[in-house]
């Protein structure tokens, strides 16, 4: 099973979400025209693009699949032109499919 951005390997609390954050339930969660707001990886995150959900989950999985590393990030990859989905993405939609993740209980 494809995973998308949010690590999936825990069980528990936060399966449904996790369930919710597959490659294939992912984009479901949202309207088809629902875009994102990415950074890009150098130090700053100076760089901004907004992109439908879909075609950054297309590219991302494109990504290097050339040579066999598909969706990886390599370290010869400059920070200014490699995008990521950190959270800058201030909808009612997004909020919403956020309620669904439980926090982690916290303990001292």
């Amino acid at each position: 099973q494809n995973e998308a951005t949010i690590n999936n390997n825990y069980i528990g609390r936060n399966r449904h979400f996790a369930n919710m954050t597959t490659l294939e339930h992912l984009p479901l969660n949202f309207p088809p025209n629902f875009n994102v707001t990415l950074t890009g990886s150098d130090s700053l995150s100076t760089h901004r693009r907004i992109i439908n959900l879909s075609q950054y989950l297309s590219e991302m999985l494109d990504a290097n699949k050339d040579i066999d590393r598909p969706g990886e990030t390599l370290p010869d990859e400059f920070g200014n032109e490699t995008w990521y989905l950190f959270g800058e993405t201030f909808t009612k939609e997004w909020a919403e499919f956020l309620q669904h993740y439980n926090l982690p209980t916290c303990q001292s």
